[in-house]
Parts: C-alpha cells; sequence; structure tokens
C-alpha cells in the first residue's frame, strides 16, 4: 500500500513527457532507441543528458581558456599541446545505468546538483574519479545530504548507508527523492536554482569565499574530503 502510494506521488511529480520537455533545454538530439520508456528511465534518462550538457559546457570553457591563453602565449603548437593536456582533466562524471547501483557514490547526483545550482555546490567540492574509494563516495553523499537539508527543505530522507548499500527495498523511496529534485529544480525553480552555462574566462566574477550561498566543505565531519581527487576545479 505505502509503495502503491509513493509510486502515485512519483508519477505526479514528474512524467516522461515532462522530462522530455526539460531535457531538450539541454540537448537537441534524440534518438528513438534511447527515449525513456517508463518513470525510472525518465529519471536516469534526465540525469544523464544533464550531465552531458554539464560536461560540454565544461570542455567549451577549457577551450575558451587555452583560446586566450594560446593568444596571448602567440604559438599554435603550444596551444594544441595544452589543450589536451586540460581536456584529460575534467571530472569524471559516470553515466547512470541502473539508478539505485550507480548512485552509491553520489557522483552522478552531485554533479547534476552542481549543474542546477553551481553557486552552492562548487564543482571543486565534489568529488569525481574513476575509481571511488568507500570514504570518496560517503563525502559525496554527505554533500547531497546538507545540500538537501539546507535548500531542498530535507527532502532526503535516508540515512548515508542507505544512500551508500543502496538495498532494493529502498527503490520506491527513491524515486520519490529522485521526483522531489526534479520538481525543485525543473518545477518550482527557487532563486538559488540557477543552471549553469558558459562563463567566458574574462568574465568571470570574483569568488566571494564569505559567500552565504556556499556549502563550506570544513562544515562536513564524517569525512575530511575527497582523497587524492583526480580533479581539482581552477
Amino acid at each position: 500500500m505505502i509503495d502503491t502510494l509513493m509510486m502515485a506521488y512519483t508519477v505526479e511529480m514528474v512524467s516522461v513527457e515532462k522530462v522530455m520537455a526539460c531535457t531538450q533545454q539541454y540537448s537537441s538530439f534524440f534518438q528513438a532507441t534511447d527515449l525513456p520508456y517508463d518513470i525510472e528511465d525518465a529519471v536516469m534518462y534526465w540525469i544523464n543528458k544533464v550531465n552531458e550538457h554539464l560536461k560540454d559546457i565544461m570542455e567549451q570553457e577549457q577551450k575558451l581558456k587555452e583560446h586566450i591563453g594560446a593568444e596571448s602565449a602567440g604559438s599554435q603548437k603550444a596551444r594544441y599541446r595544452k589543450e589536451q593536456t586540460l581536456l584529460k582533466q575534467l571530472p569524471c562524471i559516470p553515466l547512470v545505468e541502473n539508478l539505485l547501483k550507480d548512485g552509491t557514490d553520489g557522483c552522478a547526483l552531485a554533479a547534476l546538483i552542481h549543474f542546477y545550482c553551481p553557486d552552492i555546490v562548487k564543482l571543486e567540492d565534489i568529488c569525481l574519479k574513476e575509481t571511488m574509494s568507500l570514504a570518496d563516495s560517503l563525502y559525496n553523499l554527505q554533500l547531497i545530504q546538507e545540500f538537501c537539508q539546507e535548500y531542498l527543505n530535507q527532502c532526503c530522507h535516508f540515512s548515508l548507508e542507505d544512500m551508500l548499500y543502496a538495498a532494493s527495498s529502498i527503490k520506491s523511496n527513491y524515486m520519490v527523492f529522485m521526483a522531489e529534485l526534479f520538481w525543485w529544480f525543473e518545477v518550482v525553480k527557487p532563486s538559488f536554482v540557477q543552471p549553469r552555462g558558459v562563463v567566458h574566462p574574462q568574465a568571470e566574477p570574483a569568488k566571494d569565499a564569505a559567500s552565504a550561498h556556499s556549502l563550506n566543505a570544513n562544515r562536513r565531519n564524517y569525512v575530511d574530503g575527497p582523497s587524492g581527487s583526480d580533479f581539482v576545479a581552477r
């Protein structure tokens, strides 16, 4: 009975049609075989399309930085070599193919939150590595929990262990959580939801270290931080 009610709530909050309308903002390319066939698939489709768009944005920003650097150096050869190096440093944002299993390290979900709220959840505060340790995963999951606690009316009701081990018994609850994220980011759109776009390097605003909207990593008490991260934003 409870599962049925949760599914009804999920369907009310998110649908295949709503997801398709949303993702058209971030991707104009669709293949019939890729289109979602149910709510769970639609949620994964949304996460993946948004994160693909995020990676495209980061690649464009890296290339803009390289272009400016190459113009300053006046060397086309140096530009190409440096560009290849920088592109290798882009963060590893994994594809979500199994909603529960692929969410246990928090990478894809934290990246999604960063896209919608880049001034609150900084990219450099997320641990994004090809091989995630237990501490790395817990770090990301706590980051997600803190964000939901502070900004989304405590919509994440899971313990860290629930999210880390993701037993099939919590699947309906997890779907409700995903539906609420979609609702906040694509329907309600509070003022702090400002989806990330390409920022020209010369137009980047000065960062305010004391910004009230930033989740400070020093507040996290479960783990110290992402250990040995392969990506550090500059």
